[in-house]
């Protein structure tokens, strides 16, 4: 648990801004920033943040000028948001507890499966390499810098056109959902598993 001045908060605000001019440009601040070290935290930390939005530790709706000015916009403020490599504009939201996975950056290749498990806080050139280290290729973007979280939004790369894109390649998803409950996502169940090579 990082608090604002502490070098842990602004470590991970930093991480988050090198890749989203947003959070820089706009000094975006979050009440408090989580750091967890594997699902069990994730868990913990989802389950805290949601209590303490019933008990009213943080906002969860906001009525700005901008948001009047657009009514497009959804007047709901997120209690929490989730930072993996940074790159989204929505991974630092001022005023939203921040979960950022950069210690969730777990690599684990099965050359005789043909898979990659990947934590939520790996960047894709990581995973490149790791793949690549045991034979192996993974269909994902082609920007070292970007979260795995990209996956889930498609994962168009060089080897799109013969093996799909990233999110058709996942074979299993761990997600851990807004109550804190732990659910197993088969690749068909999530929106992958329909092109080939390794997930």
């Amino acid at each position: 648990v990082y608090l604002p001045g502490s070098s842990g908060y602004d470590a991970c605000l930093l991480a988050a801004a090198g890749a989203n001019y947003a959070c820089k440009a706009e000094g975006r601040a979050p009440p408090i920033v989580l750091q967890p070290a594997c699902e069990r935290d994730v868990v913990l930390a989802v389950r805290a943040v949601a209590e303490g939005a019933r008990r009213g530790l943080w906002p969860t709706s906001v009525a700005t000028a901008a948001v009047e000015a657009d009514k497009s916009v959804a007047k709901v403020q997120p209690v929490m948001t989730v930072c993996g490599g940074g790159h989204s504009e929505l991974c630092v939201i001022d005023g939203a507890v921040l979960l950022h996975t950069s210690r969730m950056a777990r690599v684990v290749c099965d050359p005789a499966a043909r898979t990659v498990e990947l934590g939520p806080g790996v960047l894709l050139g990581a995973v490149g390499k790791a793949a690549a280290e045991h034979g192996l290729a993974v269909p994902t973007g082609a920007y070292a810098g970007v979260g795995v979280g990209s996956i889930l939004m498609g994962g168009v790369g060089r080897l799109a056109r013969k093996h799909g894109v990233s999110v058709q390649n996942i074979v299993e998803l761990d997600v851990v959902t807004a109550d804190g409950d732990v659910h197993r996502l088969s690749g068909s169940s999530s929106g992958g598993g329909s092109g080939g090579g390794g997930g």
